[in-house]
């Protein structure tokens, strides 16, 4: 499956896999035009949640560092900075695809 969003109506961003948004109060959506959902392949399903993944089951720990190794930890950045995500991970086979 691929997600586009076209933004502006110049710019369209395109990811591949599945879109999947897991929400415990209210998803809105607002549109000054149209809003449009198409399922080609399988339609389009509501009130049927999936549970969402369970994230501790996987991830310990993340912080954003100003360095590769993650020693200089940062709360904030400005546009332009390269920075870095480090992320602890537990119980992850190798190769293993797993999502955040």
């Amino acid at each position: 499956m691929t997600k586009i969003t076209e933004i502006g109506r110049d710019l369209k961003i395109t990811t591949g896999g599945d879109n999947k948004i897991y929400s415990k109060c209210d998803i809105k959506n607002h549109s000054h035009d149209h809003f449009v959902q198409c399922g080609f392949e399988g339609g389009i399903s509501f009130n049927n949640p999936e549970k969402p993944p369970v994230v501790d089951e996987y991830f310990i720990n993340g912080s954003w560092t100003l360095d590769r190794e993650g020693k200089k930890h940062i709360t904030s950045a400005i546009p332009g900075m390269l920075v870095y995500f480090q992320l602890e991970t537990k119980n992850i086979k190798d190769y293993e695809r797993v999502y955040l």
